[in-house]
C-alpha cells in the first residue's frame, strides 16, 4: 500500500564537480640579479597576477650603464620561486644619454602590456609613450612608439580598457608657450592607434596634467589631474570623464575650502572604483596655513563626479610616501600605503605602514610592516592576488648587494617571516570643496607610430637569497574495515562567511594507500566528508572519536600557519544490511534563496543533494542523491521497521526529519518531500510537488513588513476572483495559523495578526484548490 505524507525538504550532496580552487599561499622572497657584472634594476618594479595558478609576473627597467630601453622580466610560480628570468633590449633609433621610466604592466587577453616613455624616437630626443607587448614568459610579440615632432609626452599612467585595448596618458609640453597640457591616446590589442587627444586648460599662467585614470563600469574613462592658476592663486582637483571613442562627457573643477585653505598643492596619487558607481581618489595636498603635507582621500559619484566624502590623514610619527601606486582597493575598501624614514627597527630603513578605510570613509586600522633581517625602502608595487591577498615588491639591502623583495599575504594580511604591528588610528580631518570653472580646451592630437627592433641579449641569472613560505593543508586516510579505501572520493566543504554556512570548497580521490590531501587552503574552518561508493558503506564525515553519517557532527578542522599539520583520517561507516519490500522516495524543492546562482525559482527541482536514512534502532541504512528532477528513491529497505529520513546538508539547520514505519499494511512512501532555502531544511505541509509559477492565480504575492513584530500585510495581484486558503506553517509543517478569503481580480491587501506567534521562522502557504505558493516570514519582537 502507498502512504503519501507532507513533503520534506531534503538537500543532498555527493561527487559534485567543483573548480579547481585557486592556490593560497602566504610568502616572502628576496633574490638579487647578475650581481657578477654589476649591473642592477631600478626600483620601478611592476607586477602582474597572472590568471589562476599560472603566477605572476616581476618586471622593472634594467640598468647596464647603457641608458636605453631595456627590462627584467620575470617570471614566478604561485609560490613565489622564479620559474625564468630575461633581458629585454629594444634598439633605439636616436639613443640618448638616459632612460625614460617604466610605468606599468598590465594583463589582457592573455598578454601583457608594458609602459614606458621614450625620448629616443625622434631627434629631438621628444619623450614618446613607448608601448611593448609579451606573453607570460617574456617573448615580445610587438612594441609601439606613439611619437609628436612637436611635443614632449611623458606617460603618467595606463590601463586596460573594456574592448581589450589600453589607455595610456600623461603630461605635454613644448616648453616654448609655458602653458603645460596633457595627452591621452587609446590602442587596439595590437598596439594600432585608435585616436589621440590634447586636453589643457586655456588660460594664461595656468598649467594642468592628467595625473591619474581608470576604467568604469559603464565603459567610459575617467581621469583626475590637477590645475595650478597662478594668476588667480587657486590650486583645483579635476575629474574629466570621456567615452570610449574619446569623446569629452564632463569636467569637474574643486578648490578646497577650510581647514585646507586652496593647498598649496594637489597631486592625485591613485583613481580606484569600487562597486555602486563610486570610485576613490587619493590625493597628496599641501597645506599652507600648517605647511605641511597631508594624504587625502575622497569617495566619489562615477557617474557625476559628485564628491560624497573628502577626508585628510595625518600620522605624526611618519613621513608619507608619494609613490603613485601606493594605494589599492579590497573588498570595496581603500588601503593606502605609506612610508616612515627612519623607521622605529634597527633595519627598517623604511617602514611600509597599510592604513585602511572603508567606502564610508571610516578608518578600518593600520599596521606596520618589517622584516628584520633586510634594511628596506618604500614598497612601490601592489596587485591583488586571485586568491584575495596581495603581491607586493620593494627594495632591501641583505650582505651589501642590493635585493627585490616581494611579500604575498593571505586574504587577512597575514604574512609569514615577516613582522607586523599594530598601529594607532591616524589623526584626520572632514574637508569641504568649492566647485570652481575654467577654461578648457580637448581637441585631436597628431600622433605617429614607430617600431623598435629588439635587441638579443644574454639571459641573467637570478640569486635567491633568502625565502620562506606558509602553505595550509588538510590530508590524512581513508579506510573500509581497518583496510585502505582505495580511489574514493573525499570532499572538503570550507565555512563561507558571507552565507555564514559550509560550501563545498574542493574534492579529490584516495590513491592505492588510501591516503588523500588538499592543500595550499586558505585560512578557515573546515569539515571533511568521505563520498564513498564501495558498496557496505556509506558517505562519512570525519571526527576524530569516529565516523559520522550526519554533517552536524563532523569535527570542524581549523587550519593555521602556526599549529602543526596532523593526519585526518576517516573510517568508513558499515551499512547496515536490508532484506525487505519497503521503498521510500520524494523530491526536494527550492524554497528561496539556497541556490541564487542556479537562478532557482521557488519549487524549482534541487539536483546532487544528500539524503540519508537510518533505521531506529540499527544504524546507517543507505545514502542517495537527488537526480535532475530533484528525486531520490530508497528499496529494499527491511520489513518492520523505523526509519529516520534526512536532508544531509553541510551548513544548513536540520531539524526536520522523517520518522516512519514499513510493515505489511504500508510498505511505501512516495511524498518525503523536503523544501530547502538559505539556512534550513523544512517539511511543509499539504504542499504540491508541480508547482507551475506561471499558472498561479495569485501573480504577485509579497509581505510587508518582514522580518515583522506584529501585523503583517500581504500584497497579492489576482488574474481572477478565487477563494483562497492562508495558513501559516512553523518549521515542522504544523499549521499555527489559517484562514479563507475571497481575493478580486487585481490588487489585494490581507491583514494578519502575528503577534501571538513565537519569534522564529514560519511559512505563509496560498492554496486555491489548484495551486499553492509559499513564502518565508520572520517574526521578530523589536
Amino acid at each position: 500500500m502507498k502512504k503519501n505524507l507532507f513533503s520534506i525538504c531534503l538537500l543532498f550532496i555527493s561527487s559534485i564537480i567543483v573548480a579547481q580552487p585557486i592556490n593560497n599561499i602566504s610568502f616572502s622572497t628576496n633574490f638579487h640579479i647578475d650581481t657578477a657584472n654589476n649591473f642592477d634594476i631600478s626600483s620601478s618594479y611592476k607586477l602582474a597576477v597572472l590568471p589562476g595558478n599560472d603566477g605572476y609576473v616581476f618586471s622593472s627597467n634594467y640598468d647596464d650603464f647603457n641608458y636605453n630601453q631595456t627590462f627584467y622580466f620575470s617570471r614566478l610560480s604561485f609560490d613565489g620561486s622564479v620559474i625564468s628570468d630575461t633581458i629585454i633590449k629594444f634598439d633605439e633609433t636616436f639613443p640618448e644619454s638616459y632612460s625614460s621610466p617604466y610605468n606599468n604592466l598590465i594583463v589582457s587577453n592573455g598578454s601583457l602590456f608594458h609602459i614606458a616613455s621614450t625620448s629616443n624616437a625622434n631627434p629631438l630626443n621628444y619623450n614618446a609613450p613607448f608601448v611593448f607587448n609579451t606573453d607570460f614568459n617574456g617573448n615580445v610579440l610587438w612594441n609601439k612608439v606613439y611619437n609628436n615632432d612637436t611635443l614632449y609626452n611623458g606617460v603618467k599612467g595606463s590601463f586596460a580598457t573594456a574592448d581589450g585595448g589600453i589607455i595610456v596618458y600623461g603630461y605635454s609640453d613644448d616648453y616654448n608657450s609655458y602653458i603645460f597640457g596633457s595627452f591621452i591616446l587609446k590602442a587596439d590589442a595590437n598596439g594600432n592607434l585608435l585616436w589621440s587627444k590634447y586636453f589643457r586648460i586655456n588660460q594664461s599662467e595656468t598649467n594642468s596634467s592628467i595625473d591619474k585614470g581608470c576604467l568604469l563600469s559603464d565603459g567610459s574613462y575617467l581621469f583626475s589631474g590637477s590645475v595650478e592658476d597662478n594668476g588667480n592663486g587657486i590650486n583645483y582637483v579635476s575629474l574629466m570623464n570621456i567615452d570610449a571613442n574619446g569623446n569629452l562627457l564632463w569636467t569637474k573643477y574643486y578648490e578646497f575650502d577650510a581647514p585646507l585653505h586652496n593647498g598649496m598643492y594637489s597631486t592625485p596619487l591613485n583613481l580606484l572604483t569600487i562597486s555602486n558607481n563610486e570610485a576613490y581618489l587619493v590625493l597628496d595636498i599641501g597645506d599652507p596655513q600648517t605647511e605641511t603635507s597631508s594624504m587625502a582621500a575622497m569617495n566619489i559619484n562615477q557617474v557625476d563626479g559628485t564628491i560624497n566624502w573628502f577626508k585628510t590623514f595625518n600620522d605624526t610619527t611618519f613621513i608619507w610616501g608619494n609613490n603613485s601606486e601606493n594605494s589599492f582597493v579590497k573588498d570595496n575598501n581603500l588601503y593606502i600605503v605609506y612610508q616612515g624614514s627612519g623607521g622605529a627597527f634597527a633595519k627598517a630603513g623604511s617602514d611600509n605602514i597599510i592604513f585602511g578605510i572603508d567606502r564610508n570613509g571610516n578608518q578600518l586600522g593600520a599596521f606596520t610592516i618589517f622584516d628584520q633581517n633586510l634594511y628596506t625602502y618604500e614598497t612601490n608595487a601592489f596587485v591583488n592576488t586571485n586568491d584575495g591577498g596581495m603581491l607586493m615588491a620593494t627594495k632591501g639591502e641583505y650582505s651589501g648587494h642590493h635585493h627585490s623583495v616581494i611579500y604575498k599575504t593571505d586574504s587577512e594580511f597575514n604574512f609569514p617571516c615577516v613582522d607586523k604591528t599594530i598601529k594607532p588610528l591616524l589623526n584626520e580631518v572632514i574637508c569641504t570643496v568649492i566647485t570652481g570653472s575654467v577654461s578648457e580646451e580637448y581637441i585631436d592630437l597628431y600622433m605617429n607610430e614607430v617600431s623598435y627592433n629588439e635587441e638579443p641579449f644574454n639571459e641573467v641569472i637570478s640569486y635567491t637569497e633568502s625565502s620562506c613560505s606558509c602553505v595550509l593543508a588538510v590530508k590524512g586516510n581513508v579506510y573500509k574495515n581497518s583496510m585502505p579505501a582505495e580511489n574514493t572520493e573525499v570532499a572538503l566543504y570550507k565555512y563561507d562567511v558571507t552565507p555564514g554556512r559550509f560550501l563545498l570548497y574542493s574534492t579529490t580521490l584516495t590513491d592505492a594507500n588510501g591516503f588523500y590531501m588538499f592543500d595550499y587552503l586558505p585560512e578557515a574552518n573546515y569539515i571533511i566528508k568521505a563520498v564513498t561508493d564501495i558498496a557496505g558503506y556509506v558517505p562519512t564525515f570525519y571526527n576524530s572519536l569516529g565516523g559520522e553519517l550526519q554533517w552536524e557532527n563532523a569535527e570542524i578542522i581549523s587550519t593555521d600557519c602556526f599549529v602543526n599539520p596532523m593526519l585526518f583520517d576517516i573510517n568508513l561507516i558499515e551499512q547496515l544490511p536490508q532484506a525487505g519490500t519497503g521503498t521510500i522516495s520524494g523530491h526536494v524543492y527550492e524554497l528561496e534563496g539556497y541556490a541564487p546562482q542556479a537562478k532557482k525559482a521557488p519549487g524549482d527541482p534541487l539536483s546532487d543533494i544528500d539524503i540519508t536514512v537510518d533505521q531506529s534502532p540499527g544504524g546507517a541504512v543507505s545514502s542517495a542523491t537527488t537526480d535532475v528532477n530533484g528525486f531520490y528513491e530508497f528499496t529494499g529497505l527491511n520489513n518492520n521497521a523505523t526509519f529516520i529520513v534526512r536532508a544531509n546538508i553541510p551548513g544548513l539547520v536540520n531539524d526536520s526529519i522523517y520518522t516512519i514505519s514499513i510493515d505489511l499494511s504500508v510498505t511505501e512512501y512516495t511524498t518525503l518531500d523536503f523544501w530547502v532555502d538559505s539556512v534550513g531544511v523544512y517539511i511543509l505541509a499539504d504542499s504540491s510537488t508541480g508547482i507551475n509559477n506561471s499558472n498561479l492565480i495569485v501573480e504577485k504575492f509579497e509581505i510587508a513588513p518582514n522580518p515583522a513584530s506584529n501585523n503583517i500585510n500581504l500584497l497579492l495581484n489576482t488574474t481572477t476572483n478565487s477563494s483562497t486558503t492562508i495558513s501559516i506553517l512553523n518549521t515542522l509543517g504544523e499549521k499555527v495559523y489559517q484562514i479563507q478569503t475571497n481575493l478580486n481580480v487585481g490588487a489585494n491587501n490581507v491583514l494578519l495578526n502575528i503577534n501571538n506567534l513565537a519569534n522564529g521562522v514560519y511559512f505563509i502557504q496560498l492554496n486555491d484548490g489548484v495551486h499553492q505558493q509559499t513564502k518565508k516570514l520572520i517574526k521578530q519582537t523589536r
